[in-house]
């Protein structure tokens, strides 16, 4: 699963797959990804290596881009093992996610 942010706007991809996550963002954008997420109430990103996701909002919009069957399951699979490797907020309401920048 990933998040996209391009002039077009803040999108989530590849919805059904919980083996990863990321955040993939056009260089002409990665000045604005905070303001761009924020905008998006999809997560924060303060300047680093990694944007905070909002773990709810992300499971909503991934479930709109419609799931397979046994989707739940992976979903709370990807969320406990971001738990154990320190990336999910104490609250359990964010989860970090590695920004890469899209070819440009």
């Amino acid at each position: 699963m990933y998040v996209t942010v391009t002039a077009a706007g803040v999108q989530i991809g590849a919805a059904a797959d919980c083996t990863s996550l990321d955040v993939r963002v056009a260089p002409d954008r990665r000045s604005s990804l905070d303001e761009a997420l924020r905008h998006a109430d999809l997560g924060r990103w303060d300047g680093g290596d990694e944007a905070d996701l909002d773990v709810a909002e992300l499971r909503r919009r991934a479930v709109a881009e419609g799931v397979p069957p046994g989707w739940t399951q992976r979903w709370d699979d990807m969320i406990a093992y971001a738990a154990r490797r320190g990336w999910l907020s104490p609250d359990a309401t964010t989860v970090r996610a590695h920004v890469v920048d899209l070819p440009g």
